[in-house]
Order: structure tokens, then sequence, then C-alpha cells
């Protein structure tokens, strides 16, 4: 699968050394992942509560965590280390 990170234009993805990237995922400003931590696309990250601007407040991602396709992290929050999110979806 082809990386592609952005935030209206591509992302270096160097700035999040040791973290694995697949499919599409946006990353606003602010945003923290630690090493070894593995983000599947689509995805976005660091996205500001209502009445917030984008950078204002931190998401901070510890090592080791796993982002599944279709999450959506917002600002303002820490996550620890290995931590798990998986957007499910249930279907009838």
């Amino acid at each position: 699968m082809e990386e592609f990170v952005r935030k209206g234009v591509n992302v270096d993805t160097s700035s999040y050394p040791g973290v694995k990237f697949s499919g599409e995922v946006t990353i606003y400003p602010g945003v923290t992942i630690g090493a070894g931590s593995v983000v599947n696309g689509p995805c976005i990250l660091g996205l500001p509560p209502r009445g917030r601007a984008e950078g204002e407040l931190p998401l901070v991602i510890g090592a080791g965590a796993v982002i599944r396709a279709f999450a959506v992290l917002y600002t303002g929050s820490t996550i620890g280390d290995r931590f798990v999110y998986l957007a499910l979806q249930l279907r009838r």
C-alpha cells in the first residue's frame, strides 16, 4: 500500500521516526506519535475540537500504539503506550 500522509499538503514522515504509516493519513499540527506505532489509513489525527484552532492543543500518542483505519483522534488528548484503536462499523 502506498504511503500518503497529508495535511493540506504532504507531511514529511521523517518527523515521526519509527512510525509505520499505510494508506491515507491526515495529520494536523501538534501531533506527537511514539516510536514503534502503526497508523493505518484512512484516518485523521489531531483534529481540533469545535472552538479550537489547529495546533492550539496537542495530541500525544504513546509508543507502540496501533491506530486502525477510520479512526478520528482529536487534539487535547494524551494516549498511553501500546494503545489500540479500532473503528468498527456494524452492518446488518
